[in-house]
C-alpha cells in the first residue's frame, strides 16, 4: 500500500513539474513574440522615419537642381555669354529665396568660373534646396557645377566643307566646284583649326594651334607625310582627327527670321518687333527706340536695303566716339555717332526738329543720328551693338573700329579695304605686335551668303574682325584672275560653311592671290572676359564641366 502511494506521489509531482515547465516556455514565447512586435514596430516607425528623411533630402535634392537648371536657362537666354560685369545677375547672388515650386525653396549664386585673362571659359552655379519642417528645422542639399559654351569665336578659321562650292558668286565655281582646296607652305594660323571634312596640305604652312577634323585622313600633297599625320612637323600645339570631333554651323533662322525673337534681325529691331519691322516704309537706317526721338534705344541698328557702303570710322572729340557712315543708292547718307565722350554740335544745326540758337552740348550715352537730309535726330543710350542689315552690303571699310560692335547681312558682305581696330596699330604685324591684348574693340562679320573680298582690295589688307560665312564662303573675288598679291591677315577668326579661294597654288607655288596670315585673337577664348562682339553665334548650349555635391 505505502509502495503504491509513493508511485503515485511521484507521478503526482512530476505532473506538477511539467505543468510548471510548459508555464515558462509559454512565458519564454510571449516574451519573444513581444519582443519581435516591439522589433518591427520600432523598425517600421524608423522606416516610416527614414523614407521622411529620404524624401525630404530628395526634394531638396531636386530644388537645388532646379536652381541649376534656372541658371543655365538664363545663361543661355543671354545674346552674349555674360562677362565680369554682368555676374551675377538680380536674385543670383544667393540672398533670394526662389520658392514658385510650392514643395520648398532654393538660392542660386552665379559667379565666372575663371579669371577674366584666362583662356579657360567658365561659369560656376552653387545651389541651396531646402525644405521646411513643422518644428522649423529643415532638410537642405547643395550642389555646385561650372558650366561652359564653345564659341565660334575660338576658331582661327573653321570650315564645314573642304572642297570648292558650288557657288555662282564665286567666277569659275562652276568648272572647279568639288575640287580640293589646299593649304600652302607659306600660310599661317596662329589659332585653334577645325574643318568638319578633310584637310588638303601642301608643303609646310605652320598651324600654331590646336588642328582637329572629323576626317581620319589629311592629304599631303604627293603623299608627302603619312595620311595620319603622325609625322607632319608644323602641327605645334598637336591635332585630333575622327568623327567624334563633328561640329554644327548655326542655322539660317539664327539671323534672319522675323518669327523667332532670338534672331539677329529681331534682336537688332528691338522693340520695333515683327510688325514694326514689316511695317518700316521705305530703305533707310533705323533706330529703334521706346517712343521716337529723345526716348530710350531698345535694340541696335537696323538697315532696310541694300547698302552702298559702310565706314568704320570715329569723330573728333577728345576720346573720340564711334561714328557710322551709311550710303544707301549713290548718295543718301546717315551717320551714326555713338556718344561717350560729350560733342557739341554747332548753332543753326537742326536737332529733333528745333534749330539751335547756340552751341549745344550732346551728352555722354546718346546716339545721333544725322539724317540724308543733314538733319540730327538723339536717343538716350547707346544701341545693343548689334547692326542688322534686310540687304547686301556693296562696300565695308574702316581704319578706326571703335567699341564692341556685330555687323549682319541676310545676304552678303563685300569688304573693299583694311578693317583695323581704333587702338590697332597698323604698322606693326601682327606676327609681331605684343599689344593685341590691351584692344578693347571687337567685330564680328556675319553673312547669311558670302562674305568677299572685293577685286579692288589692296596688295596687303588686313580685316580685324571675327568673320562667319554661313551660306557659302569667305573668298577674294580675284582669286584666279588677278596676278599675285601679298597677304591676306586676319585678327580674329573665319568661320565658313564651305571654303572659298582666295588664290591659286602651283604644287604650292603661290600663282594668283593672297597668302594668309590668319591670327587668332586671344581675348576671345574667354566667353566670360567680355571681348566677344555682341549676339555673335554660339556653338550650341551650356555643357557642364563639372557637377558635384557640397556638403
Amino acid at each position: 500500500m505505502k509502495k503504491n502511494n509513493r508511485i503515485f506521489q511521484l507521478l503526482k509531482n512530476n505532473l506538477i513539474s511539467q505543468k510548471g515547465m510548459a508555464l515558462l516556455a509559454t512565458l519564454i514565447f510571449v516574451f519573444i513574440l513581444t519582443s519581435l512586435g516591439i522589433a518591427l514596430l520600432t523598425m517600421t516607425r524608423n522606416d516610416i522615419k527614414l523614407s521622411t528623411l529620404q524624401e525630404e533630402s530628395t526634394k531638396a535634392f531636386y530644388l537645388a537642381d532646379a536652381g541649376v537648371e534656372r541658371a543655365v536657362n538664363w545663361l543661355e537666354k543671354q545674346g552674349t555669354p555674360p562677362s565680369l560685369e554682368d555676374i551675377p545677375p538680380v536674385n543670383f547672388d544667393g540672398n533670394y529665396d526662389f520658392d514658385e515650386l510650392s514643395t520648398g525653396k532654393y538660392t542660386i549664386i552665379l559667379s565666372v568660373g575663371a579669371d577674366p585673362e584666362s583662356t579657360v571659359a567658365g561659369y560656376i552655379i552653387e545651389t541651396e534646396g531646402w525644405i521646411t519642417r513643422a518644428d522649423a528645422s529643415r532638410v537642405s542639399r547643395k550642389i555646385k557645377t561650372m558650366v561652359t559654351i564653345s564659341n565660334f569665336a575660338e576658331y582661327a578659321y573653321f570650315s564645314n566643307q573642304e572642297l570648292f562650292p558650288n557657288n555662282p558668286n564665286i567666277s569659275g565655281s562652276g568648272s572647279y566646284a568639288g575640287q580640293k582646296i589646299w593649304f600652302i607652305g607659306d600660310d599661317i594660323f596662329g589659332g585653334k583649326v577645325h574643318s568638319n571634312s578633310q584637310f588638303h596640305i601642301v608643303d609646310e604652312p605652320n598651324f600654331f594651334g590646336k588642328v582637329t577634323s572629323m576626317e581620319e585622313t589629311i592629304e599631303f600633297w604627293g603623299g608627302a607625310y603619312a595620311a595620319d599625320g603622325t609625322d607632319f612637323p608644323n602641327f605645334h600645339d598637336g591635332y585630333d582627327l575622327g568623327p567624334e570631333n563633328y561640329i554644327e554651323l548655326p542655322q539660317f533662322s539664327e539671323i534672319s527670321n522675323l518669327d523667332n525673337e532670338k534672331s539677329l534681325q529681331r534682336i537688332a529691331g528691338g522693340s520695333l518687333g515683327k510688325s514694326g519691322i514689316q511695317a518700316l516704309p521705305t530703305n533707310g537706317v533705323y533706330v529703334p527706340s521706346a517712343d521716337g526721338i529723345e526716348t530710350e534705344v531698345t535694340g541696335g541698328i537696323y538697315v532696310k536695303g541694300d547698302v552702298t557702303s559702310i565706314n568704320l570710322d570715329v569723330d573728333n572729340a577728345a576720346d573720340p566716339n564711334s561714328k557710322i557712315t551709311f550710303v544707301q543708292g549713290w548718295s543718301t547718307t546717315t551717320t551714326i555717332t555713338s556718344v561717350l565722350s560729350p560733342i557739341t554740335l554747332l548753332a543753326g544745326s537742326t536737332l529733333n526738329e528745333v534749330v539751335l540758337a547756340d552751341d549745344t552740348s550732346i551728352p555722354a550715352n546718346t546716339t545721333l543720328v544725322k539724317k540724308p537730309t543733314g538733319v540730327y535726330e538723339s536717343y538716350l543710350g547707346i544701341n545693343n551693338g548689334l547692326l542688322f542689315v534686310d540687304g547686301s552690303i556693296n562696300n565695308l571699310n574702316g581704319n578706326n573700329q571703335r567699341g564692341k560692335m556685330t555687323i549682319a547681312s541676310n545676304e552678303s558682305i563685300n569688304i573693299t579695304n583694311n578693317i583695323l581696330y581704333y587702338d590697332r596699330d597698323e604698322t606693326v604685324n601682327l606676327l609681331d605686335d605684343e599689344n593685341l591684348e590691351d584692344i578693347d574693340d571687337s567685330l564680328g562679320l556675319v553673312a547669311a551668303t558670302d562674305i568677299i573680298i572685293d577685286s579692288s582690295a589692296p596688295y596687303n589688307i588686313e580685316v580685324d574682325a571675327i568673320i562667319m560665312a554661313l551660306n557659302t564662303s569667305f573668298f577674294y573675288d580675284g582669286w584666279r584672275n588677278y596676278p599675285v598679291r601679298g597677304t591676306l591677315s586676319l585678327l580674329g577668326g573665319l568661320i565658313q560653311k564651305a571654303r572659298g579661294p582666295v588664290g591659286t597654288h602651283n604644287a604650292g607655288v603661290k600663282v594668283t592671290g593672297y597668302s594668309k596670315n590668319y591670327q587668332y585673337d586671344n581675348r576671345m577664348a574667354n566667353p566670360a572676359g567680355g571681348n566677344l562682339p555682341p549676339y555673335f553665334p554660339s556653338t550650341g548650349n551650356y555643357q557642364k564641366v563639372y557637377w558635384k555635391e557640397v556638403y
